[in-house]
């Protein structure tokens, strides 16, 4: 009797420990409706947009739930909305595609196309909302810096009303989503890093740091954009879009970690040879070529709708979607001949693959349907087998019916009709006999 008195409190407090956890699971993200039509004004908002039955979106919901936890406390409201129930919410923000991830700010709407990570979407929110240039006060803030961005910009000078200072601010407000940009005295810099002019501005990279060589905010512009990406990043579907963004040709290496061990020296060999060129900033490609290196062929082979082999170096050229090749094969290429490659696609003496024709875009289709059955197969073995085998044992069916059907004639035989029906026609027979002599006399 005692258990059975103990047994209610248990259970209730087990309710109450379990919608605590829900609601702190699932309660720093806002589910909105049309409402925020008016509310997006109120602060800054990072917003998915979802449709329930959407694969990717399941796949980032827990992801999304952790994001809002981790912006807990901040003056970021993480929020997400049903865009096939809410679809005055969707057409008035020109939803296309699920999930799509963005940041309201005032009048200021930024997408997100980045990775789908917790730290990707965190940072993204971040970056949005500012401020564009934030100060350093330290070296060791400086010094965290360099450890966690792969690249950051710095602007050095106590004159915050310099023009320099001005073209900078204003270059960070437009690539806010694309850089990081700082501002410190010089009083803060570390031993290693040497300024003789003041103000100046510094990109800190690949554990170096260059300096703004001077010049009009355009120049400025150019600079940040030039180095703005790590020397050789490893390139990702995540990223790939941000380097050909860029307009600048893209000199990749594909290696294969999984080759048999003669493969995988022969695979760091020819990514340490590209490396050493993308690091040495050669000024013959620095301004014409980024550098990168990819892991695997699934996106390489997507780019060039062909299976390409590792180890293989190849040139991007994002304006017309084309791609280079070099002569020799990579397996056992040198120095020299890797430079001369280049130099042959700088004067456009190399034959340029791909584009953007219709009859590209044509493979590409037949490209992405093969590809997609190869993976349906893969992945679902017995649910590829019967959308695709029970179409085709349909329209198989129906052409060898439409082949093989005989023409009746419309004439019955004589063997089916009716006494009465052959007593009528030998009738007709003989009337037409009788008419025909008729008509001779």
């Amino acid at each position: 009797m005692r258990i059975t008195k103990m047994a209610a409190p248990i259970r209730e407090l087990a309710i109450f420990l379990l919608g605590l956890y829900i609601q702190c699971a699932l309660g720093h993200v806002i589910e909105l409706n049309n409402n925020f039509l008016e509310d997006r004004h109120k602060g800054s908002w990072l917003v998915e947009f979802y449709a329930p039955w959407c694969g990717h979106c399941k796949k980032l919901e827990p992801v999304w739930h952790n994001v809002g936890r981790s912006l807990q406390g901040s003056p970021i409201k993480v929020a997400r909305v049903d865009a096939t129930r809410y679809t005055a919410v969707a057409n008035e923000f020109t939803i296309r595609g699920y999930p799509t991830i963005k940041f309201f700010k005032g009048d200021q709407i930024f997408t997100h196309n980045g990775g789908r990570s917790m730290e990707d979407i965190v940072q993204f929110a971040q970056r949005a909302q500012g401020p564009a240039v934030r100060e350093l006060r330290s070296v060791t803030q400086l010094n965290d810096l360099r450890i966690k961005h792969p690249v950051f910009f710095l602007y050095v000078g106590d004159d915050n009303d310099s023009e320099l200072k001005t073209a900078y601010s204003a270059i960070a407000e437009d690539y806010v989503l694309k850089g990081y940009f700082y501002q410190a005295p010089p009083t803060i810099l570390p031993q290693d890093i040497k300024v003789d002019t003041l103000p100046t501005v510094l990109v800190l990279k690949d554990r170096k740091y260059f300096k703004y060589g001077g010049g009009d905010k355009a120049l400025l512009k150019d600079f940040i954009e030039l180095e703005r990406f790590p020397a050789f990043p490893r390139i990702s579907g995540d990223n790939i879009n941000e380097l050909a963004g860029s307009g600048r040709r893209i000199a990749v290496v594909v290696i294969e970690h999984s080759s048999v061990p003669t493969d995988v020296e022969e695979d760091t060999r020819v990514r340490d040879m590209l490396q050493e060129l993308a690091k040495g900033r050669d000024t013959e490609f620095h301004s014409t070529f980024l550098y990168g290196w990819m892991d695997g062929t699934e996106l390489i082979n997507q780019i060039t709708m062909s299976f390409v082999s590792t180890p293989a170096i190849i040139v991007l050229e994002p304006s017309t979607e084309s791609y280079y090749l070099p002569d020799t094969p990579t397996a056992g290429m040198a120095r020299p001949q890797l430079k001369g490659f280049l130099r042959k696609v700088i004067s456009g003496d190399a034959p340029a693959y791909g584009g953007n024709s219709f009859l590209q875009r044509l493979k590409r289709v037949f490209y992405d349907f093969f590809t997609g059955v190869t993976s349906l197969f893969r992945a679902q073995p017995f649910i590829a087998s019967i959308l695709i085998g029970l179409p085709t044992f349909v329209v198989t069916f129906l052409c060898y019916s439409l082949c093989t059907t005989e023409v009746v004639d419309d004439m019955e035989d004589e063997d089916d009709l009716s006494e009465d029906e052959k007593e009528d026609e030998d009738r007709i027979d003989r009337y037409e006999e009788v008419s025909g002599h008729m008509k001779k006399e």
